[in-house]
């Protein structure tokens, strides 16, 4: 629940508006997840806000700044193309920032979940001769 202190009533006094329910779940998990993705959609809002009334080209430096804002490192190959893409095109004016973020938000994500488990089996023979 998120609760928006120090709001100014009708009256001229400060109120606390209503309680906003922004998710519940019988999953622990589901909850903070939740909260984690309102929280780095909050502060990549925020650190993105001065990239957002750019129209013009996209230059390497600030495609570059971007990259480091979201962390581009620990994401697959394919990932970083499809977010060095959208990057210029959010610089070039072709994706609103709302929209960027959600995708980079969905994207960090899926990469959390997306943890490999191998399991090698080998299987070997020992031939010796002239020992027992």
């Amino acid at each position: 629940m998120e609760r928006e202190p120090g709001l100014l009533g009708a009256d001229g006094m400060e109120h606390d508006s209503d309680p906003l329910i922004l998710t519940s779940s019988a999953s622990a998990y589901d909850v903070l997840r939740a909260g984690y993705e309102l929280a780095e959609e909050e502060q990549l809002d925020m650190a993105l806000e001065r990239f957002s009334d750019r129209t013009d080209s996209a230059d390497e430096e600030s495609v570059a700044e971007i990259e480091a804002i979201i962390e581009t490192g620990g994401l697959s190959s394919a990932d970083r193309l499809r977010t060095k893409a959208e990057t210029i095109d959010f610089l070039e004016g072709r994706l609103e920032r709302g929209a960027f973020i959600a995708r980079v938000i969905e994207r960090q994500m899926l990469r959390g979940e997306s943890i490999r488990h191998q399991q090698v089996e080998r299987h070997e023979l020992k031939l010796t001769v002239g020992e027992p």
